[in-house]
C-alpha cells in the first residue's frame, strides 16, 4: 500500500527507519512525540501518519484523518501521568497544609495508587 503523497510503500518506510525513535509531527511541523518504530509501524498502516524525507525518512507527519485529542494530565513531550507537585500537610511546620513545596518541575511525589 502505498501513501498519497509521497508514494511510500510502507515496509520499504520501516526498513529505511534505522534510528529506535521516529519524530512525529503535526500538519504545521510542531513536533508532538518520540515514538518507537514498532507503533510508527501502527500509525503507517492505518493511514495516520505519512513518512517526510526523499531518500531517508525524517519523520512522520500525521495525517487529517488522525485522532489526535488534546493531552490531559500532561504533554506527549514530558508531561507526567504518575507524578504531581510535593505539596505539604499538615505536618509540615514550614509550609501551610496544600501550599506547594519547593519548584514544580524538581520537587515531585509519585500519585497514589488508589
Amino acid at each position: 500500500m502505498k501513501t498519497p503523497r509521497t508514494g511510500w510503500d510502507q515496509k520499504s518506510v520501516l526498513a529505511i527507519i534505522q534510528a529506535p525513535t521516529v519524530e512525529v509531527r503535526d500538519h504545521s511541523g510542531t513536533l508532538l512525540a518520540m515514538i518507537e518504530r514498532s507503533k510508527a509501524a501502527v500509525l503507517l498502516i492505518r493511514g495516520w501518519a505519512e513518512p517526510v524525507g526523499n531518500r531517508t525518512v525524517k519523520y512522520l507527519r500525521l495525517t487529517a484523518q488522525a485522532p489526535l485529542r488534546a493531552s490531559t494530565g500532561g504533554s506527549w513531550l514530558g508531561g507526567s501521568n504518575t507524578t504531581r507537585p510535593m505539596r505539604a500537610d499538615q505536618t509540615c511546620k514550614l509550609f501551610g497544609d496544600g501550599q506547594l513545596m519547593g519548584a514544580r518541575r524538581s520537587h515531585r511525589e509519585h500519585k497514589p495508587l488508589a
